[in-house]
């Protein structure tokens, strides 16, 4: 069951990451997932903050911030659930590691 539970929680975490299957395969601005939408805004915000580096510090966009929100965004569904497998996460690491 550690095992399993290892290959799992690697698995969902790849394909919670995954984005570029959906940007080159899905057209509808509707259907987009997460990932993909966090990434255009991330993209929006550095192309405002270069097209706006002539004007002054205080009217710049604060584009750090918005590439941190995106970040925790997408860290949270994986911190919720990683607290459940822990247990099993660790016990199948663990089996790998040992020498019998």
């Amino acid at each position: 069951m550690p095992i399993i539970t290892t290959v799992l929680l690697f698995y969902s975490v790849d394909k919670w990451n995954e984005w570029f299957n959906a940007m080159v395969f899905i057209r509808s601005a509707d259907i987009q997932p997460l990932q993909n939408v966090l990434r255009s805004m991330i993209v929006d915000s550095q192309a405002m903050g270069e097209a706006s580096a002539l004007v002054s510090i205080e009217d710049r966009p604060f584009t750090s911030g918005i590439k941190m929100a995106a970040v925790v965004v997408t860290m949270v569904p994986i911190m919720c659930i990683y607290p459940f497998l822990q247990k099993h996460f660790a016990a199948g690491v663990m089996v790998g590691a040992i020498k019998a």
